[in-house]
């Protein structure tokens, strides 16, 4: 210890308490901004995930049913399905003449699936029942237009608790009238 006038000098070694809760009230501080910032960026990212399956539901449903209603030379509807009646094909895709085979779509609103069902009158493709789509809510087939189908499908995905909605609409002109 030196002795300099009325004052006693100690040689500090270390922090003092002030110093260590400024740095510990900053930390604190620093700590929390983080952690919210993680937060909001976890929340993001479910909404970008439910928001992309229901996006990705949606449209792989739309563009089967255009793929098969681009082919139709007929379609019929009831308020839960659509029926399209397509050329029978051979082997190497031709169409064969004067036979045809049904692609049925169901929507069945208890369990939120779409149904694609192919039951051919000849040709090569065979019986088949796909599922096409999960959390489809609704379902709209517009067969009024002679030469073309109106369908609008919407659907919703539960994900962490929250709910995303999409709808898609489109209207698919018939190739083979």
């Amino acid at each position: 210890m030196k002795r300099d006038g009325a004052r006693t000098q100690i040689a500090a070694r270390g922090f003092t308490l002030t110093e260590l809760l400024m740095v510990s009230g900053l930390g604190l501080v620093l700590m929390t901004i983080i952690l919210g910032a993680t937060n909001i960026s976890s929340q993001v990212l479910v909404a970008l995930h439910g928001q992309g399956v229901v996006q990705m539901q949606l449209n792989t449903a739309m563009s089967l049913l255009s793929q098969d209603g681009r082919i139709a030379t007929t379609a019929t509807s009831t308020a839960t399905s659509l029926t399209l009646t397509v050329p029978s094909i051979d082997v190497n895709g031709a169409p064969l003449i004067g036979m045809s085979d049904t692609f049925t779509y169901d929507f069945n609103a208890a369990t939120g699936i779409l149904q694609r069902t192919v039951n051919p009158g000849g040709g090569v493709r065979e019986n088949l029942v796909q599922v096409v789509a999960h959390g489809i809510t609704q379902v709209t087939f517009d067969t009024s237009s002679p030469r073309a189908v109106t369908i609008t499908l919407s659907a919703r995905q539960m994900e962490s608790g929250y709910a995303f909605d999409g709808v898609l609409s489109t209207q698919v002109a018939f190739r083979n009238i």
